[in-house]
């Protein structure tokens, strides 16, 4: 009996498979491939901004109204921490205000409760309301007072 020509890297147990069928495995094997990374990239992104949402807003290093308490990701929505020595002005909050207006893109000290914090306000397109308490946590004066923000004059048009 003669051996049967044996061709290097076949293997003789397994049967051929036709050109077409391994084809369609390779396209099947891309697909997927593909699928999963749509997958987890789709999570990825859908869960990204939740986790950054979740994590403490930064607090600078050098600041002076660096915070007796952590600031929320809410915050942010409304401007940003300024150092109380570039302030424009000094707004005191006395027992039974409900109400401060402030300019959009303006810098001022809010002082209520024993506690002042330092804050510039974002441009606002149509003006804004906020709750003083998303500035100043656990300072129960300025849990019923709410900061309104004027409309933006950069915004206004003629």
């Amino acid at each position: 009996m003669t051996e049967p020509d044996r061709q290097p890297g076949k293997n003789p147990a397994k049967p051929a498979l036709p050109r077409t069928a391994i084809r369609g495995r390779v396209k099947i094997l891309i697909m997927t491939s593909k699928n999963n990374t749509i997958s987890l990239l789709t999570a990825a992104l859908l869960l990204a901004p939740a986790l950054a949402w979740s994590a403490p807003a930064p607090v600078p290093a050098d600041s002076a109204a660096a915070p007796a308490a952590v600031l929320s990701h809410d915050s942010a929505l409304f401007g940003s921490q300024a150092a109380l020595d570039t302030v424009t002005r000094t707004i005191d909050v006395a027992p039974g205000m409900k109400r401060l207006t402030v300019a959009s893109g303006e810098s001022v000290a809010i002082r209520a409760g024993g506690r002042t914090v330092g804050w510039t306000f974002l441009q606002s397109i149509n003006g804004s309301a906020m709750n003083l308490a998303v500035l100043m946590p656990g300072v129960p004066q300025a849990r019923d007072v709410y900061v309104f923000i004027e409309p933006s004059e950069i915004y206004r048009a003629g």
